[in-house]
């Protein structure tokens, strides 16, 4: 179990070995009281007892107890720094990992798995960084304390291990049952804390269409599942831990009989008789403590180890690290395929979207619209062929390189707790609060904005609560025009805005495209119409491209799908 918390210490592994080696030797400092107390106690049963002496030998034991309990606070607060910054720096660490993650990371992974692992095991990792410390105290006490009782006496000595083969037997069982069950009990809390987040996240949702009921359902399956592994956890521990705690209760209703036979024949001193009586608990107190903290650390470090291992070793997107120059803006996807688990969402795309054009994305939902334009952000990474911007390939870029490249307005807006002004920065972090409120403006936010008390330094609430889906679009536009990319990316950008503010988005959106190389998906007639270039995808594949008059012409796809929505513009209730 030590190895494991030296792997996942990570880069500050021979400090944490360091910090053993200084907890060890503290655990050793027990042979000093050790030696100390027999003394004592042999002073006080010899018939010419020097009360001088006595006075000496407590004094040097009331210095002992001292020293040990300063060092022991020593040791703790060195020990629970170490253990936060180890505990933290794996938090860093997996947190930046998530940001070199592909897309299909997240959509294999429950949001409540990556949270446990990401939160609730790091913190439990610093718990038990905090155990197994105790543990090599406790560990290397019991091994000083075994080593005097052979050296004192080893006939009494043996006696006090003689309950050792039962106490490891049982402790093997207990620790068996509950690595077993660990795995178990944290697949359990994973599956509860990714039910708890959809229950929160989704709790709109389940008032407007009434499913309290069914996601309750869900809830208390997730959460009953969760009571019956822990509580299975302690009752089939029970009985194994019951009989560890007999075996290590039995060692002083061996010495004291037997002890006390050898003492009746002459074959052992008084004061060896009593020391043994005395300082028996002290060893199976350390026993206990050392082997039940490794039952406790064992199975959950493990699992720990192992959630942790297969978030870090998750094969990331490959690129360069270094930064190059991509001259040109325009966008080739050669025979472009992916697939998403066994099923395939895109088919041998070959398209050429020119720099500094407009070219609309259209198909019904699930054609691979939104695929398509996630692989260019490399989200994804094609299952086979090429995409190249300015002639490069994009795995030949580095992803710095690549983003500089490219601007998004998602359909689905993520807005975070902080400020309007720090919400929109994240266009281009470095930009001045001038810069900023120009791209709010030209992103229509002013309207918004000035009926909010603090402005632009107001607080916009977990998930932006405080704005409209609309509000969000327009902030997200804002963030697009602010980082002025020379390629865009709009994935039904205008989707949420209502008709009376139509036109002053639509008017910030040309402001925004204006001379770049835009690919739009949406289902605006005035945003497809206008478009240099329309691609219809069906299935995953391109059925037809050109500009709008000239699709009409055709009567295929898209011409069906411009008459629906033109007779469907006609429909009044």
């Amino acid at each position: 179990m030590l190895k494991e918390v030296l792997e996942l210490a990570g880069d500050r592994r021979s400090e944490m070995r360091n910090e053993m080696i200084y907890i060890a030797w503290g655990g050793s400092l027990v042979i000093g009281p050790m030696v100390v107390l027999y003394l004592l106690i042999s002073s006080l049963l010899s018939p010419d007892t020097d009360y001088d002496y006595l006075l000496l030998l407590s004094g040097i034991l009331a210095i002992f107890y001292v020293l040990t309990a300063a060092l022991g606070h020593i040791f703790y607060v060195r020990s629970l720094r170490l253990a936060q910054t180890i505990s933290y720096e794996m938090r860093m660490g997996l947190a930046e990992k998530l940001l070199r993650l592909p897309m299909s990371y997240f959509s294999d992974k429950r949001s409540g798995e990556i949270f446990t692992t990401l939160d609730d095991y790091c913190t439990l990792f610093f718990i038990k960084i905090m155990n197994s410390t105790r543990m090599i105290r406790e560990a290397v006490t019991a091994m000083v304390i075994s080593a005097f009782f052979l050296a004192l006496d080893w006939r009494m000595a043996l006696l006090a291990f003689m309950t050792f083969p039962a106490i490891y037997l049982t402790f093997r069982r207990v620790d068996r049952i509950m690595t077993d069950l660990t795995h178990e009990g944290e697949e359990a809390t994973r599956t509860f804390n990714s039910t708890v987040v959809e229950f929160i996240q989704g709790m709109p949702v389940i008032k407007v269409f009434n499913l309290g009921k069914d996601r309750m359902t869900r809830f208390r399956k997730a959460a009953e599942d969760f009571r019956d592994h822990h509580v299975k956890m302690i009752v089939d521990t029970t009985g194994p831990s019951l009989q560890f705690l007999l075996f290590l209760s039995l060692d002083i209703v061996i010495v004291l009989p037997f002890g006390y036979y050898l003492y009746s024949i002459g074959e052992v001193q008084s004061n060896t008789l009593i020391f043994f009586i005395v300082t028996v608990p002290l060893l199976s107190d350390a026993l206990y403590h050392f082997l039940y903290g490794y039952i406790e650390n064992h199975g959950k470090m493990a699992e720990v180890l192992r959630k942790v291992r297969e978030l870090r070793d998750s094969p990331e997107p490959t690129a360069p690290s270094e930064m190059i120059d991509v001259n040109g803006n325009d966008i080739v996807f050669q025979d472009v395929s992916f697939s998403y688990g066994d099923k395939e969402t895109l088919s041998h795309i070959d398209l050429v979207i020119p720099a500094g054009k407009v070219t609309a994305l259209v198909g019904p939902s699930g054609a691979g619209k939104t695929t398509l334009t996630s692989l260019i952000a490399r989200f994804w990474d094609a299952s086979s062929g090429e995409i190249r911007i300015g002639g490069i390939n994009i795995r030949e870029m580095n992803m710095d390189t690549l983003m500089s490249k490219l601007s998004f307005v998602f359909q689905d807006v993520i807005v975070f707790d902080d400020t309007v002004m720090e919400n929109i920065r994240i266009g281009r972090p470095g930009a001045s609060d001038e810069e900023v409120i120009e791209a709010a403006r030209a992103a229509r936010c002013e309207e918004f904005v000035s009926t909010m008390m603090l402005g632009y330094q107001t607080m916009l609430g977990e998930r932006g609560s405080r704005l409209s889906e609309g509000q969000k679009q327009r902030l997200s536009i804002a963030r697009a025009i602010l980082k002025n990319a020379p390629i865009l990316i709009m994935d039904e950008a205008t989707v949420f805005v209502d008709p009376n503010n139509e036109y002053e988005i639509q008017e910030a959106i040309n402001e925004l495209t204006e001379g770049k190389t835009v690919i739009v998906i949406a289902h605006r007639l005035s945003v497809i119409a206008k478009a240099d270039q329309i691609v219809v995808i069906q299935q995953g594949r391109v059925v037809e491209r050109g500009t709008h008059d000239e699709l009409i012409g055709n009567n295929g796809q898209y011409g069906k799908f411009w008459d629906m929505q033109t007779r469907t513009r006609q429909w009044h209730i």
